[in-house]
């Protein structure tokens, strides 16, 4: 037999091809272990880990040494959430290549537990349920990072919960350990109508005007903030400051911000424009934490103008409405009766790429949500300031509703959309803009300065060599600790959070992290009944929905049961009129008219 003939026979042998399509998978198995990426189809991308591994891995720098001193024979729910993180220590070794030395080390003996405890990561009880017994024994979660002299700790681990964010944990303790500056150049502006970042009270709930978990995720991220005084000049240490609030800004706090501007500094202002008071809410509600619903609204018209007169020697300015978005609402949890329910909160904006309101800019590229709470729209003219580039970086959607006067209550907010005597936006409007580029002092024509002696120092334009940017956005509480009131809107405040502080590393020229700071799931929308059911029921569209619901089920069953029984008295009948018909033919007389 010729080779030709037995390659012949050969492809015709079914038990050869599964043999060899045995052997390709295994060899493309070994060669996809050397490669340093993998397919993940998990919804969230829970195995694999983002681009912010590879940038900081990427670069330059001494070995790191990552012991994972995790603890194998586990509950299956446990190993199950710590699965992905495996998943993820697995890619970090092959994207760090000869940088970084893994090693899993499962402390089984009083040796490996010890060693564990000098890194300083500590047991956590883990207590196990069998069919007559029950036992706790001590199970070890944690990272152990070191490069050079310096090191730190991952805990997988956090307030009882497996961590959902390990990547980005882990790649900020090495941005730490390799960072020689640890100082985070932000500065957050104190002035009267600003915004506060201090420390929650006991025996206080966390307030709208206060944004302190805010700052202290940043600060333990970046390093400390600088606390600006309204009065002083900015100091040279900052180059971005945070602007909150509806701040009161005299003359002499203008220059300071200007010159702040001319020498190269960054502004990030998070504005407002009217005000409200928290209404008081449900008692049953404040025992659960849901107590977020807002007051009457209205514009602050001569503190806005204070703040526009300003704004606008930058080309900026904030619009005196409250903007409502019904189709892009954000759910909000309130009680109805004795049942919690979920209801639209018109306020409250939740922007994406599938709503199409985001700009075509790498700061949205990882981003998934941005929930907009209370906010008004900024609009800007170019011919201000000719040698900055303005953009608009989020924008409404094109039936914006607006208001100067508005309740923010729950179910004050329910109908709106659907009455015709709305005011529509005809455009998208600008809700957060960006302007770069080199700017022109808003003293740059005065005679007299509102510093004196000042005039030899002071910087009619901008520096040269610098450019600055002004991020506006027009609303200050996207950050605010109002969301931590409750877990429904911790996912909010998460998600607002991710996108803040990627607003700042653009500021400050490092995204490293960006990306895998913004892995965080987003929060579905509640959807309207198509648009042809409401325009034939309206308003009774929900009580029908409600008593369709309770009267449905009982209606059908009903329906299905005397089906049943009907036909079941029908077989009978047929039945017993043949059986009558037999009985009849049997008789005696019956059968004698027969004979005759």
């Amino acid at each position: 037999m010729n080779l030709k003939s037995l390659f012949y026979a050969l492809n015709r042998d079914t038990r050869f091809i599964a043999v060899n399509v045995v052997i390709l998978f295994m060899l493309l198995n070994l060669v996809a272990q050397r490669m340093a990426w993998r397919l993940d189809f998990t919804r969230d991308g829970l195995n694999s880990v983002s681009d912010s591994t590879e940038k900081v891995l990427s670069r330059p720098g001494q070995p790191i040494l990552v012991e994972a001193y995790i603890t194998k024979k586990l509950p299956g729910e446990i190993y199950g959430e710590l699965q992905p993180i495996l998943y993820q220590l697995d890619e970090i070794e092959r994207i760090g290549g000869s940088r970084i030395r893994l090693h899993y080390i499962d402390p089984t003996d009083e040796d490996e537990r010890a060693k564990a405890e000098r890194r300083g990561i500590q047991g956590i009880p883990i207590e196990q349920a069998k069919d007559d017994e029950a036992s706790v024994r001590m199970g070890y979660f944690g990272v152990y990072i070191q490069s050079g002299e310096q090191s730190a700790i991952v805990d997988l681990v956090d307030q009882g919960r497996i961590i959902g964010d390990f990547e980005y944990r882990f790649l900020r303790e090495v941005k730490r350990l390799t960072n020689k500056e640890p100082r985070s150049g932000i500065g957050f502006l104190q002035a009267p109508g600003s915004l506060q970042t201090t420390v929650w009270r006991r025996d206080a709930p966390p307030e709208k005007t206060n944004m302190f978990a805010f700052r202290s995720i940043i600060e333990g991220d970046s390093g400390p903030w600088t606390d600006v005084m309204v009065a002083e000049p900015v100091p040279e240490g900052v180059e971005t400051l945070i602007v909150t609030g509806l701040p009161h800004l005299d003359e002499k706090a203008q220059y300071h911000l200007d010159q702040f501007l001319m020498r190269g500094g960054n502004l990030l202002l998070m504005v407002r424009s009217f005000d409200f008071q928290l209404s008081r809410p449900d008692p049953r509600l404040l025992q659960m934490g849901f107590a977020s619903g807002g007051g009457q609204a209205s514009i602050e018209e001569m503190p806005l103008k204070e703040l526009n007169d300003w704004l606008l020697a930058y080309g900026l300015e904030l619009k005196g409405r409250i903007l409502f978005e019904p189709a892009l609402a954000a759910p909000e949890l309130d009680i109805e009766g004795n049942y919690l329910k979920r209801m639209k909160n018109p306020s409250w904006a939740v922007y994406s790429h599938e709503t199409g309101n985001f700009a075509d800019d790498p700061i949205f590229k990882y981003t998934g949500q941005v929930i907009l709470p209370w906010f008004s729209d900024v609009q800007f003219n170019p011919n201000v300031q000719p040698d900055a580039k303005y953009r608009t970086l989020l924008y409404s959607s094109d039936g914006v509703i607006f208001r100067e006067a508005a309740s923010l209550a729950l179910k004050d907010m329910q109908r709106m959309g659907s009455d015709p005597a709305d005011l529509r936006s005809d455009r998208p409007l600008p809700l957060l803009v960006e302007v770069k580029g080199r700017f022109r002092s808003a003293f740059f024509e005065r005679e007299e300065l509102p510093v004196k002696d000042e005039k030899a120092k002071f910087r009619p334009g901008q520096q040269s060599g610098t450019e600055s940017t002004i991020l506006m956005l027009g609303t200050p509480y996207v950050v605010s600790d109002i969301f931590l009131r409750n877990e429904q809107n911790m996912q909010i405040f998460q998600l607002n959070a991710a996108f803040l502080a990627g607003l700042l590393d653009h500021l400050q020229g490092d995204t490293d992290l960006l990306a895998a700071r913004s892995r965080i799931p987003t929060i579905p929308l509640l959807e309207d009944p198509p648009e042809f059911i409401m325009y034939f029921l309206g308003s009774a569209f929900e009580p029908i929905f409600q008593w369709f619901h309770i009267l449905a089920l009982p209606l059908l069953l009903g329906l299905y049961g005397w089906r049943r029984l009907a036909r079941r008295n029908q077989k009978r009948g047929l039945t017993l009129n043949d059986d009558a018909a037999d009985l009849e033919e049997d008789r005696p007389d019956s059968n004698q008219e027969n004979l005759k």
